[in-house]
C-alpha cells in the first residue's frame, strides 16, 4: 500500500488525495513517525485539511501522546463538524485518555448525527473498541458487514481495533470480508 500511495503522490505531488493516502498507509503500517511527517508536510503546501489532522491524531495516539492526539482530532472535528469520522476518532482518543464519560457522549452524538447523516457503524465500533466494550464493538462491526461498508477494507490493518484481534469473531469477520488472517 505504501509503494502504491508513493507512486500516486509522485504522479500528483500536490494532490490532496494522493498525500492523504500516503499518510494513511504509513499509519496503517505502524510507521507513525513517518505518517506524522507526511501529514505535516502535506499541510505545509496544501493547507489545513481535516483528514490530515485526523491522521496526525491517530499517529500521536498510537505513540501514546494523547494530548497532542486529541488536539489534532479536535482541529479535524472543528473543520468538519457534520462528518462522523473525526467525531468517532475524538471519542476513541477520549476513551484511551481515560475520559470515558466524554467518549460515551461521543457515541450519543454519533447516534444523534445518524438522524441527519450517514454514520458508518465501523466508526462507532472504534469508540466502543477504545472503551474496551467488545460486545458493542462487534455489534457495530456486524452492522458494517451487513451494509457492506467499505471501511471494512481497513479491518486487517487498523491499529485502533488491535484489542479485538484475538477474539474469534474478529477472525471470522476477516474471513467473511475476504482479508488475510
Amino acid at each position: 500500500g505504501i509503494a502504491e500511495a508513493e507512486r500516486g503522490r509522485q504522479a500528483i505531488p500536490f494532490g490532496v488525495d494522493s498525500n492523504f493516502f500516503l499518510s494513511q498507509q504509513l499509519y496503517f503500517a505502524h510507521r507513525y513517525d513517518q505518517s506524522i511527517l507526511q501529514s505535516q508536510s502535506s499541510m505545509k503546501f496544501l493547507g489545513d485539511i481535516w483528514f490530515e489532522h485526523e491522521i496526525l491524531g491517530w499517529a500521536y495516539e498510537a505513540k501514546g501522546d494523547l494530548t497532542r492526539a486529541i488536539g489534532e482530532i479536535e482541529l479535524a472535528r472543528k473543520e468538519e463538524p457534520t462528518i462522523a469520522e473525526p467525531l468517532a476518532s475524538l471519542g476513541h482518543a477520549y476513551a484511551l485518555a481515560g475520559r470515558k464519560d466524554e467518549a460515551r457522549k461521543v457515541i450519543e452524538e454519533l447516534r444523534e448525527m445518524s438522524k441527519k447523516y450517514h454514520v458508518p457503524p465501523y466508526t462507532v465500533a472504534l469508540v466502543y473498541s477504545a472503551l474496551n466494550e467488545k460486545e458493542a464493538a462487534f455489534a457495530e462491526l456486524e452492522k458494517a458487514w451487513g451494509e457492506r461498508s467499505w471501511y471494512l477494507i481497513d479491518l486487517a490493518v487498523d491499529p485502533q481495533i488491535d484489542n479485538l484481534r484475538d477474539d474469534p469473531r474478529f477472525k471470522d469477520l476477516l474471513r467473511r470480508v475476504g482479508l488475510p488472517q
